[in-house]
Parts: C-alpha cells; structure tokens; sequence
C-alpha cells in the first residue's frame, strides 16, 4: 500500500482493510442491518424472543434452554420455528431492499 501522501498521484484507492478499519460505506450498512435485527427482535412475542437471544446470542444448545426455561425441548423447537418465521417476515421488507 502506497502512503497516503502518494496517493493523490494514483489512480489507486485507499486500502481500508489494510489499516485496520472498514470501509465507512461498509460499517454504516453493517450499523443499519443491527439496528433492524435488535428491532424485529423487540417485535418478537417474549417467549420467542428469549430463545432466540439464549440461542444465537448466547450460544446455548437446545437442551440448556430447555432446562434454563424449565420447557420441553419440542418448546424449544417450536419457539425457535416460530420465531425465525416472525423474523423472515419482519426483516423481509429490508432483505428486499438491500437486493435492488
């Protein structure tokens, strides 16, 4: 990578990965796609949302949300169903926009 003070001579872009940081475009997308998870999870009815989060956040397996729960494990599976469903349909309109 060329220093920063060549570089107004080239044709050549700047390397954001190459210093460490993400391309600004790219840390805005990631920042908006967050804010849309956090709100279709807010949207979740609590029971669903609670799996959800014990499971892909916090990395429980099904049985220890089962057990941390006090549910069956086919609630677990019905939850976790239910509310990637939900989610597909909540996040639907944005996974549609960021398409085009």
């Amino acid at each position: 990578m060329q220093p920063f003070s060549q570089l107004r001579d080239s044709e050549e872009e700047p390397e954001f990965a190459a210093v460490g940081t993400k391309d600004p475009l790219q840390e805005v997308e990631q920042k908006e796609r967050i804010q849309h998870v956090r709100e279709a999870l807010a949207r979740l009815p609590e029971e669903q949302r609670a799996v959800v989060i014990l499971h892909r956040y916090q990395g429980l397996s099904y049985q220890e949300i089962a057990e941390t729960l006090g549910i069956s494990l086919a609630a677990v599976e019905s939850r976790l169903h239910r509310a990637k469903l939900k989610l597909a349909n909540l996040l639907a309109p944005y996974i549609r926009g960021a398409e085009r």
